[in-house]
């Protein structure tokens, strides 16, 4: 039902959030889903606006790929939403910090596939929550465990879930500024 009004297609949906420049690389994405699409039956949503749509998306055609799907930019309300409808979050970029699209998939249980930069490292426990990928192939090989393994999803999700409610949630957040607080007091 919430995917019939977000306008989402059925089957599995991997997602992208985020601004569409370069340094994001969703052009590792599309290619890994022009190799995927030989295997499986899926589809990429693509939510978010930015000076590399217009090249993207003729990527996405001149490779042939219906699956794809850009959004545009979507209210931020909406955003929670797209992440409970989808089966994993892909954020392939060169270099990130603390992105809040990691954390609120992880909000809403379910697994992350990301670059093993900045802090993304710090968020996502590899092969437990998600996956750290190094380069394209990794993003290959992930992306193929994750749709081959409904189970797998699933234990990712609940593990990203529980890393989510101890660590993310603002009573565990404001416990943590206390004890770091409470080490440097007089």
């Amino acid at each position: 039902m919430l995917r019939a009004e977000l306008h989402l297609p059925e089957g599995f949906l991997v997602l992208f959030v985020g601004y569409l420049y370069k340094l994001k690389r969703v052009d590792r994405l599309i290619k890994a889903s022009a190799n995927l699409s030989k295997d499986f039956d899926f589809h990429v949503v693509i939510a978010g606006d930015g000076p590399e749509r217009q090249k993207l998306e003729s990527m996405a055609r001149s490779l042939g790929l219906e699956n794809i799907l850009f959004k545009g930019s979507i209210p931020h309300d909406d955003v929670p939403f797209y992440m409970a409808a989808a089966d994993v979050l892909v954020l392939p970029s060169e270099t990130e910090g603390l992105p809040g699209c990691v954390r609120e998939a992880m909000a809403c249980g379910i697994p992350v596939i990301a670059s093993n930069v900045g802090g993304l490292p710090d968020l996502i426990t590899n092969e437990i929550t998600g996956y750290l990928a190094n380069d394209e192939i990794e993003l290959d090989k992930y992306l193929r465990v994750i749709m081959s393994s409904p189970a797998l999803r699933a234990t990712m999700g609940t593990n990203a879930l529980d890393f989510a409610r101890q660590n993310l949630s603002l009573d565990s957040v404001i416990e943590q500024i206390e004890e770091v607080y409470a080490s440097v007091s007089l």
